[in-house]
């Protein structure tokens, strides 16, 4: 039963998950979870697939390497707005032209992770989450502005 149920597993991790990396390892994770309760003597079906189910999933919300949410930004018009509230909507053209004129004063490689990160959804490339570590690990030791 568990060479049988794993392959199901697996096709679960498959479509719950984001990307390949995180499928292998939440599929991981449901294994072992369908082991340890066929190992208890549990043998319903739809019992196992539905723990394994909520294994993956809580898997992937405690293991997900998407990035982490933005910080606070205290601002003297408006305290306690998130930054990702400081991307531009689709239909504002000053907004767009504001946010093109920040990109451009950063540094070529974080300048293309941000875009990558906020606007195209595209995968970064190593260098780039280097640079964009980087560069937070330099904002964060900078003292903040009064």
């Amino acid at each position: 039963m568990l060479k049988e149920l794993s392959l199901v597993v697996e096709r679960q991790a498959a479509r719950l998950s984001p990307n390949g990396i995180l499928a292998q390892d939440a599929a991981q994770e449901g294994k072992i979870k369908l082991w340890s309760l066929l190992q208890r003597g549990i043998r319903s079906r739809a019992y196992l697939l539905a723990c394994t189910r909520n294994c993956i999933l809580n898997f992937l919300a405690h293991e997900s390497h998407e990035p982490l949410p933005f910080a606070f930004v205290e601002r003297a018009d408006e305290q306690h707005r998130y930054q990702a509230d400081l991307v531009p909507d689709p239909g504002d053209p000053f907004a767009e032209v504001h946010a093109r004129a920040v990109l451009a004063e950063l540094p070529p490689r974080v300048a293309a992770a941000v875009t990558k990160l906020i606007h195209s959804g595209e995968p970064m490339t190593g260098a780039e989450r280097v640079a964009l570590a980087r560069f937070r690990r330099r904002l964060k030791q900078q003292p903040a502005a009064v």
